[in-house]
């Protein structure tokens, strides 16, 4: 990054170029990569103003301050700044959002409507899309047994997990798992 000070009237102290370059530096998380930047300092008896121009790869901001103090105009210029910045970035964060919606949507309006169409499955269109998400795969060995049975067996095996059939309903797979809170959940299946 290359910072140009330029003084109008005045002379730029290693302090105010220091407190610049530190303030200037808070910028980064919000652009890219600053390439290049112009200070201006100016002094007009009892006006103290800054102009800063900052040019990333992403774009430019501009901001102008002034105020009786030269500290004083620096921090309030680049609050600007930052403001700016962050408006930006989160823009370009919504942005991005809203086009990865738009291209599930474009994928398949109907599941985005929850509407599904004639003469198709909806369930193996999301499928589809899902499959490539999926890290591993296992097979259980799933055995009859009560939901007490199946909660001694979870606690043993220490997962986040268990699944059984019911012996009591039709052999119907039910999971038994660690919710967030710590507590233990049951799902049941018909």
């Amino acid at each position: 990054m290359q910072v140009t000070f330029t003084a109008r009237h005045m002379e730029v102290s290693d302090s105010l170029r220091q407190h610049t370059l530190e303030k200037m530096d808070k910028l980064q998380k919000y652009m890219d990569l600053i390439v290049d930047a112009d200070v201006t300092m100016s002094v007009e008896k009892y006006r103290h103003k800054i102009e800063v121009k900052i040019k990333g790869q992403s774009g430019h901001v501009t901001g102008t301050e002034v105020s009786n103090d030269m500290y004083q105009s620096i921090d309030r210029v680049f609050d600007k700044l930052e403001k700016q910045l962050r408006r930006r970035k989160d823009r370009r964060i919504n942005l991005h959002r809203s086009k990865s919606r738009d291209e599930f949507q474009d994928i398949n309006p109907a599941i985005a409507r929850d509407i599904e169409p004639e003469g198709v499955d909806a369930s193996t269109i999301v499928w589809e899309e899902v499959i490539d998400e999926i890290v591993e795969s296992e097979i259980l060995d799933t055995k009859p047994m009560s939901a007490e049975e199946a909660l001694l067996q979870f606690k043993l095996l220490e997962s986040d997990f268990y699944v059984f059939k019911d012996a009591h309903s039709d052999n119907a797979i039910n999971v038994i798992y660690r919710r967030h809170d710590g507590k233990i959940g049951l799902i049941r299946t018909t």
